[in-house]
């Protein structure tokens, strides 16, 4: 098993961690051991979503409650999947040989052609966030806590859950595991491993989820497109982002228009099972949105088991 060593992009410490890949604070990106499994940050039972209190009434009150996953192009950072293409342009071009680079640059060719397929749902593992408030909920709101055995079932229907991995200060991002996996699997050698990798034993993938992460295995060059689209500038580096993303739109959604022109597609929910807390911003009128809570659970729109906590922030806005 190889040896996990990240450096926080922010004190720059070096953190040798072979236990538990998410350490709280550090750079979280994927990695591959020396079994070539891809290993994420260990994901929590909670991931949360910021909003407006207007927004999660649509969200709640909807009699057919859904999530929104958000065109990329209309999202908050102008630089959504070019900073990821052209950081991973880069790196093919300097570093992989040029009868190999050859094909990684048609496969990233072929991802920055399809690039208007993508849609995407930010979601944090941060349940209290002074920027996250002040950005997503501005005159007060929620941070949704959706149960992750929910946002792991999406995956089932082509829609991923990923960690987002962040640049540090200089803009730029390790991305060695990202295109010496990807160029081995072009070669022969490691096709042939792949079809070995598929009949790994119960006994590896049991210890590799001991290991502190999730197992994702994956036999295409189909790394490059979670890259893209979880590549994310330093400046972001505090929402700690994690995101559900919808690339193939070969499935049964519909490409929607909302009310501010945003294009979008939707994913139903269970307001009752799949919502089990939620944060009340630290600022805007807290008890007119413990009431709305309250009203909610009261009707049965939300499970009475639903914990409603108070932010700890001291921020009045």
């Amino acid at each position: 098993m190889s040896r996990v060593e990240k450096i926080c992009p922010i004190c720059k410490t070096v953190h040798n961690n072979n236990l538990n890949v998410a350490v709280p604070g550090i750079y979280r990106g994927r990695y591959y051991d020396d079994a070539d499994f891809l290993i994420q940050p260990e994901l929590k039972k909670t991931l949360f979503h910021y909003t407006s209190l207007d927004c999660f009434k649509a969200i709640i009150a909807s009699s057919k409650p859904v999530l929104r996953l958000t065109h990329y192009s209309q999202l908050n950072d102008w630089k959504e999947l070019l900073l990821g293409i052209e950081l991973l342009e880069k790196r093919i071009q300097r570093c992989v040989k040029s009868d190999e680079r050859k094909k990684l640059l048609y496969e990233l060719q072929q991802i920055k052609s399809k690039k208007h397929e993508c849609y995407l749902f930010s979601l944090s593992e941060n349940e209290d966030c002074l920027s996250q408030w002040r950005a997503y909920a501005p005159t007060g709101g929620v941070a949704i806590g959706f149960s992750c055995d929910f946002l792991n079932k999406l995956s089932s229907i082509n829609i991923a859950l990923a960690p987002c991995s962040y640049t540090n200060k200089d803009n730029k991002i390790d991305l060695n595991s990202i295109y010496k996996v990807a160029k081995y699997r072009v070669s022969p050698k490691g096709k042939e491993a792949i079809e070995r990798q598929k009949k790994a034993d119960d006994k590896m993938i049991e210890y590799l989820l001991r290991f502190g992460g999730q197992k994702v295995v994956q036999y295409s060059l189909s790394d490059f497109v979670e890259a893209v689209t979880t590549i994310k500038h330093y400046g972001f580096y505090e929402e700690q982002e994690w995101r559900l993303i919808a690339w193939d739109l070969n499935q049964p959604y519909t490409t929607k228009l909302s009310e501010n022109n945003r294009q979008y597609i939707e994913i139903d929910f269970s307001t009752q099972r799949d919502i089990v807390s939620l944060i009340i911003s630290p600022h805007g009128d807290k008890n007119m949105i413990r009431n709305v809570i309250e009203f909610y659970k009261n009707n049965g729109i939300l499970s009475k088991d639903c914990e409603i906590i108070d932010s700890k922030i001291p921020y009045r806005g």
